[in-house]
């Protein structure tokens, strides 16, 4: 469970940053944090 969203984490961080990460990880990653607002 910790490493999923550390893993999580480290991408949203590093898409934010502008590091190319592929469009299907970045549709998983919006769901993820949608998911997460509205908890």
């Amino acid at each position: 469970f910790f490493i999923g969203n550390e893993g999580l984490s480290i991408l949203e961080n590093a898409s934010n940053c502008g590091l190319p990460v592929p469009k299907k990880l970045k549709d998983t990653l919006a769901q993820f944090t949608e998911i997460k607002a509205k908890k």
